[in-house]
């Protein structure tokens, strides 16, 4: 059966198929039937994985333009003044350094990245009660 996520010439992959997806992998999810207490600032008033599928579209759109190819080295300084490089991989502008246990080069295959990414959030949501606020490069 040929993937639904297959991305495009430009590495970008389609917004309905994308949807899709998530609403089937947040069925699956902790995070299903879950309100984090800015949930309904950021959509997910019930907890559903349609709302939860929306907000990561959103996630999506800002940080990588619906781009599965999107690799980017985000600079910035810690407080003591060091240069701190941090690379964002895929849809879900992943730091691979998150997710060590796949390669680099997996994290370009949006279900690949798309399983991180629900992990990584499941992780962030349970552990503060919020939604990342959408800021175009997640840092969870």
């Amino acid at each position: 059966m040929k993937d639904i996520l297959n991305i495009d010439t430009n590495g970008k992959v389609r917004e309905k198929y994308l949807r899709y997806v998530l609403v089937e992998e947040m069925r699956k999810s902790t995070l299903n039937g879950y309100v984090p207490s800015n949930g309904a600032q950021l959509g997910v008033i019930e907890g559903k994985p349609e709302e939860y599928a929306d907000y990561l579209i959103r996630q999506v759109q800002s940080s990588a333009k619906m781009n599965a190819l999107f690799d980017k080295t985000v600079r910035s300084y810690s407080s003591a003044g060091k240069l701190i490089e941090t690379r964002r991989l895929g849809l879900f502008s992943i730091d691979p350094k998150t997710v060590n246990v796949v390669k680099n080069t997996d994290l370009f295959k949006p279900r690949t990245n798309i399983t991180h990414a629900i992990r990584l959030y499941e992780k962030y949501i349970h552990r503060t009660s919020k939604l990342p606020v959408i800021s175009g490069v997640i840092s969870i």
